[in-house]
């Protein structure tokens, strides 16, 4: 089983940072998650949320700000907001990295980028707007997407990848089962769990069910006590 590392290495370093980033890799993870979104000047940037309050120095939505003036803008420890090619020039060959986009009309510009540090093979896009997921194998039927699920225990999620052409989904840790894994495995689809909990022991005690029921990989906030 794959462990990512959730927004970075958070434990160390903020969020979606490249320290958080290159401290992951220190980790030895399997790969990173990020998530990205649009500037006013339509540069993809590497944050969470959509105004910039909460792990900056700033106000206001993240659209609203071009990249030179999100870059004025502080993270904690005087980190700044990287942008989606300054991570992937981080992550190149080192590990996979999975983005998130959390917007819609990303998807050509992120393949660009993917395309010009040759990241293809590397590269996991996951989104909750599962038309971004289908616009991106429409654009690139090689690049591995995933739809973001909160998800629902027993539902049968092959249909819904099938609909959107997508790979595989990304579900919440605690709507996993065993026949879900088995039913997408049978399709030739995979099945990673994201964690949402900000309790480590839940992490780690979690771990070796999703191993055992076959779960192709864990994003969580914690990946150096999995690794």
């Amino acid at each position: 089983m794959e462990i990512y590392a959730h927004r970075g290495a958070i434990t160390f370093a903020p969020e979606n940072t490249l320290k958080a980033v290159k401290k992951a890799i220190e980790l030895g993870v399997d790969g990173v998650e990020i998530d990205v979104r649009l500037t006013k000047d339509k540069e993809l940037v590497v944050i969470h949320d959509k105004k910039v309050d909460r792990t900056t120095n700033g106000k206001g939505h993240v659209h609203s700000f071009t990249l030179e003036e999100i870059k004025e803008l502080e993270i904690k420890g005087g980190e700044k907001i990287p942008t989606l090619e300054e991570v992937l020039k981080e992550t190149k060959m080192k590990c996979k990295l999975n983005i998130e986009l959390k917007i819609s009309g990303a998807e050509e510009k992120a393949i660009e980028l993917i395309e010009k540090y040759e990241m293809k093979n590397y590269v996991v896009i996951s989104s909750y707007k599962h038309n971004v997921v289908k616009r991106i194998k429409e654009i690139d039927k090689g690049i591995e997407a995933a739809l973001l699920v909160i998800g629902r225990k027993g539902k049968n999620y092959v249909p819904l990848v099938k609909k959107f052409k997508a790979n595989g989904i990304h579900i919440l840790l605690n709507k996993v089962t065993k026949e879900m894994v088995e039913k997408l495995h049978q399709e030739g689809y995979f099945i990673r769990v994201y964690s949402l909990s900000m309790k480590k022991k839940q992490d780690k005690k979690c771990a070796d069910n999703l191993r055992s029921i076959g779960v192709d990989g864990l994003i969580t906030f914690y990946p150096e006590i999995l690794k």
